[in-house]
């Protein structure tokens, strides 16, 4: 009996300490944020752009006039050492000149989750963040849609561009 009561004092005490283990500590918004936009780690997600609208200074948001060669070029981004981040044109070229891979660079969040800053090192006129190349605040992001708003400073005026994704 005096085995009983020794072996259930052990037990119990082994419980109360895993069972006042620390926590775990949350997780950056940054990663989180960035596993719904690359995927897990050492993954990638594609995105395409489905529209947005453009404001210009405190003016009515306007729906983006957007070609159908704008609507099937992809947008991947990788979840790797690199954050690599590549805009690949579709099958409907907006210029017929224009390469598939229109956009490479790299991504990063801020600590906090709430802006994405995509650098791209190839510029097309054809490319999206290379041309705009201003850091995005993220309106929404979840595992399937995306909304990004960037402003763009010319002068006096701003132009605030809301653009939509879905995943591919």
């Amino acid at each position: 009996m005096k085995n009983n009561v020794l072996f259930s004092i052990l037990v119990l005490t082994a419980v109360l300490f895993t069972a006042c283990k620390e926590d775990d500590p949350e997780p950056l918004q940054a990663e989180v944020k960035g596993v719904l936009l690359a995927g897990d780690k050492g993954g990638s997600k594609t995105w395409k752009l489905t529209g947005g609208t453009v404001q210009l200074n405190s003016g009515s948001p306007q729906t983006l006039a957007l070609d159908p060669c704008q609507l099937d070029d992809t947008f991947k981004f990788s979840n790797n050492d690199a954050q690599a981040y590549e805009m690949r044109g579709g099958t409907s070229k907006c210029d017929a000149a224009d390469p598939d891979l229109l956009e490479s660079g790299t991504w990063a969040f801020t600590i906090d989750g709430k802006v994405v800053l995509v650098l791209s090192n190839r510029f097309s006129p054809s490319g999206l963040f290379g041309s705009i190349a201003v850091p995005a605040e993220v309106i929404d992001l979840t595992d399937s849609a995306m909304k990004l708003k960037m402003t763009l400073i010319d002068g006096s005026d701003a132009l605030t561009y809301t653009l939509d994704f879905i995943k591919s």
